[in-house]
């Protein structure tokens, strides 16, 4: 499995540009950092590869620098669980093809003695304004990721906005696992997908303190070709081919048989046309 994972995006253009498929059949795939984390596209990827006979080059950062990738033609096609920003990108000619075709939850994250009072509460966004009436400390992304996004829109319905200048509300900019060990130490909430969650779980002290299959927590994964007419260059038919094989019925039953190391699983597949 060939991964390349970066932060800085002229640093990803560079090296893409420097890796050729010795086949000469190639497809430059970005993702979000949650998605990587959990070892599903580890999954998915060879056996895409397998029977296709594409190299698949594969690209982990946070949502918005995955989207700036496909809107500069960088890469081919982008797996992103941002919903808000994935309609903006496609209103503006930079996407095609987009396909919905797995989900999973939101879940809010804290110490396990609960200081804020979150257990108690009915929704999320009491529950975010339960650790705002407590000034107990929460970690944010920051980082512009589909968490990220989720994570905002849920403190503007529950307090009008981010408290970004409160001093108990820290973003770290980073991924998710790295965010979670932070608040984990910092003993600290936060907004996590529960599939990163339950694959770092056993080594946190931080517990899963409010889930519920609701719509404001609900994280739906899209996979969206680059426009072909906006950047010619790019390796449409191999980005097809790709969104095929992940809404496909054997694509949809390794999503569905992946599991966490306790055998949870950990998305649910679902094939949508939005």
């Amino acid at each position: 499995m060939r991964l390349l994972k970066v932060m800085v995006i002229a640093s990803v253009l560079g090296a893409l540009t420097t890796q050729v498929s010795a086949a000469g059949k190639s497809l430059k795939l970005s993702s979000s950092t949650s998605i990587e984390d959990t070892g599903l596209l580890d999954h998915l990827i060879p056996a895409f590869e397998e029977r296709t006979g594409i190299e698949v080059q594969l690209v982990a950062v946070g949502a918005a620098q995955a989207m700036k990738l496909a809107e500069d033609g960088a890469v081919d096609v982008t797996v992103l669980h941002a919903p808000t920003a994935e309609k903006a990108f496609l209103d503006a000619g930079h996407g095609v093809n987009r396909r919905t075709f797995m989900v999973n939850y939101y879940v809010v994250i804290g110490p396990p003695d609960d200081p804020a009072g979150v257990l108690a509460v009915q929704s999320s966004q009491d529950a975010f304004k339960a650790i705002a009436a407590s000034s107990y400390p929460f970690v944010s992304r920051g980082d512009g990721s589909g968490t990220h996004e989720r994570e905002q829109e849920i403190w503007k319905a529950a307090t009008g906005a981010a408290p970004r200048t409160k001093p108990w509300y820290m973003e770290t900019e980073k991924g998710m696992l790295q965010t979670l060990d932070i608040a984990d130490r910092k003993g600290a909430y936060t907004l996590s997908d529960s599939a990163t969650f339950q694959m770092a779980e056993g080594r946190l002290q931080a517990k899963i303190l409010f889930r519920k299959r609701s719509q404001a927590l609900y994280n739906p994964y899209s996979v969206i070709a680059v426009n072909p007419a906006t950047h010619a260059d790019v390796h449409y038919m191999e980005a097809m081919q790709f969104i095929a094989f992940v809404t496909s019925p054997e694509g949809q039953r390794m999503i569905g048989d992946f599991r966490d190391g306790s055998g949870n699983r950990l998305f649910v597949p679902l094939t949508r046309v939005d």
